[in-house]
């Protein structure tokens, strides 16, 4: 338990840092503000998350990365999505294309968890359009507003 502790806390920093030795406060809570922006992202990646962990441990190894991204086309878009890649790309091809973006989400650890998931796609500023997102129809919400309109005085 303690590993897993130092693991996300490793995780955590990493996240915050960018790259950097230390961090300053105003960082520390700029990343946490960002995180109440994006819920719905957040939501959205973790349906993804949930589509590739096949075992449910909260934890994607090389090997699930890789089988989600044989089996299911539209994760396969979505993962790749910045990397060159062909329809009739050979095992060998497909196997490097894939731990180049297991590197780039779990560094050198065997397995990574949602936070790192999380991280990789911050670079990445929608998610849409890799089929998993479902359009609202706004004019199907209603609204309901409180308070004078049109900044007339109340009566």
């Amino acid at each position: 338990e303690n590993d897993d502790a130092y693991e996300a806390a490793h995780h955590l920093f990493n996240d915050i840092s960018r790259g950097k030795q230390r961090v300053r406060f105003q960082d520390f809570l700029k990343n946490f503000q960002s995180s109440k922006a994006s819920v719905s992202k957040a939501t959205e990646l973790r349906t993804i998350f949930e589509r590739l962990d096949v075992n449910k441990d909260n934890r994607i190894s090389r090997h699930e990365l890789l089988s989600a991204v044989k089996r299911d086309p539209v994760l396969s878009d979505l993962l790749l999505r910045n990397v060159e890649t062909t329809d009739d790309m050979d095992e060998e091809t497909l196997s490097g294309v894939v731990d180049e973006v297991y590197k780039a989400i779990a560094g050198d650890w065997k397995h990574f968890d949602f936070a790192d998931f999380i991280a990789y796609f911050r670079t990445i500023s929608r998610v849409e359009g890799c089929g998993l997102h479902t359009p609202i129809d706004r004019r199907a919400k209603r609204v309901l507003i409180i308070g004078p309109g049109g900044g007339a005085p109340p009566n």
